[in-house]
């Protein structure tokens, strides 16, 4: 007599370890948020903090204030590089970076205060002194014709020694 074939036992088994899959670690790294996307939202470590104690709490006295836009295609191709950048002891020294959601509603005040029309906007912005310089960052990445660390250090830079001549901070 021919045994008859059971479909429930294969399918009870494949859902098995699904279910197992599912539970792993594995499947949980693609989906953590704490994890780098390509959204410049993804670097803001203190995104959930209101942008005034962001400023209080900042390790330098002169910060790039960054307003970005998680939609925004080159707010996505410079936070990586502005992230990687920013990791550097000697950027460290002379910037806290100041990352700016213009999406969010609360942040509008901010929106308005810089007189931000496009992102990504880049400032140098010392709270305490209440003086800020626009980081032409777009025109310098138009003029070098890439995208790169090195273009936005330069860049920066230039704009640091625009923003306080008297103050030799280099990144």
């Amino acid at each position: 007599m021919q045994a008859r074939f059971n479909f429930w036992t294969p399918s009870l088994l494949v859902v098995g370890m699904l279910l197992f899959f599912w539970g792993t670690s594995l499947i949980k790294v693609f989906s953590s948020p704490d994890a780098f996307s390509h959204y410049p939202s993804s670097y803001d470590k203190d995104a959930k903090l209101p942008v005034q104690d962001r400023m209080n709490n900042a390790k330098t006295p002169r910060l790039l204030v960054e307003f970005y836009q998680d939609s925004c295609v080159t707010c996505q191709q410079v936070a990586p590089l502005l992230f990687e950048l920013s990791e550097q002891k000697s950027f460290q020294r002379c910037l806290s970076v100041l990352p700016i959601d213009a999406d969010k509603a609360e942040n509008r005040l901010y929106v308005d205060l810089f007189k931000v029309t496009k992102v990504p906007a880049f400032f140098i912005f010392e709270p305490r002194a209440m003086k800020k310089t626009t980081v032409p960052l777009l025109e310098g990445l138009a003029e070098a014709g890439e995208t790169t660390t090195n273009v936005i250090k330069q860049v920066i830079q230039k704009s640091l020694k625009q923003h306080d001549p008297k103050h030799n901070c280099s990144i």
